[in-house]
């Protein structure tokens, strides 16, 4: 009789509904900032999730973490659609993919799809006619990913005989040409011929400034990428010009 009674006082406490789940995650450590291409609103990746508000007043309009789809709570870098469509990376848990209306997509996108790494260091989103490509930044290299289902495509590492050597860290995207920093110097090849490792092209002297990139930035007119010890540009030819006056040896 105790026995019977115990287990029905266990599934009373069952019945009981329960309160959801909440997050108390921190926003303030931001790896990642980008912003649509309409720059009508900026996203945030952070070390608790991500945020997003309004880029005219900076109106936050929401957050999401690991209890709205995120394959891990550390997100590390983001990649925007002109639609909203979102791609998340994370450390240690792939890339999430939201609609935009902010519901996950589908699975996340890790090593069990054919990823490399879980752990991504940067993400690109580009569409070319129909076409629509996300780039992920990986220790160890690149993968390019259907943007529409959510598959690899292909993988791009070192002993396949591409320049991208150990960690991504920086993508960047300049007339149909991908740019891809790394830890030993940055990489371009054209988007339309990126499979074949004779089209791409790798500087691994950046005008006498450390090779390990962290970031890129890309105009109409040049590409800036910045190391652990300053900033160069590059214009076109085989050499990059340091922009002066913000460190380098």
């Amino acid at each position: 009789m105790m026995l019977t009674a115990c287990l029905l006082l266990q599934l009373a406490a069952c019945a009981v509904p329960q309160p959801p789940w909440e997050s108390y995650a921190d926003f303030k450590d931001i790896n990642q900032l980008a912003t649509d291409s309409a720059g009508r609103t900026i996203y945030g990746a952070t070390n608790g999730g991500t945020f997003r508000f309004a880029a005219a007043d900076t109106t936050l309009l929401g957050h999401a973490t690991n209890l709205d789809g995120l394959p891990r709570i550390e997100a590390s870098c983001v990649a925007v659609a002109p639609d909203g469509r979102t791609w998340i990376g994370t450390t240690g848990g792939g890339i999430g993919w939201f609609s935009s209306a902010g519901g996950a997509a589908g699975v996340p996108i890790n090593g069990d799809a054919g990823l490399r790494s879980d752990t991504i260091l940067a993400l690109l989103y580009y569409r070319s006619g129909t076409a629509e490509r996300v780039v992920a930044g990986m220790p160890g290299g690149l993968a390019l990913i259907d943007a529409a289902d959510g598959s690899v495509l292909r993988n791009f590492y070192q002993s396949q005989g591409y320049p991208v050597r150990r960690a991504v860290k920086a993508l960047a995207l300049r007339h149909d040409s991908l740019w891809v920093g790394t830890d030993s110097g940055v990489a371009v090849a054209p988007m339309a011929g990126i499979y074949a490792a004779a089209n791409w092209t790798s500087y691994t002297t950046i005008a006498g400034l450390s090779p390990d990139i962290r970031s890129l930035f890309a105009t109409d007119t040049m590409i800036v990428a910045g190391t652990v010890n300053g900033a160069a540009r590059w214009l076109s030819g085989p050499t990059w010009q340091r922009c002066g006056g913000i460190g380098g040896p």
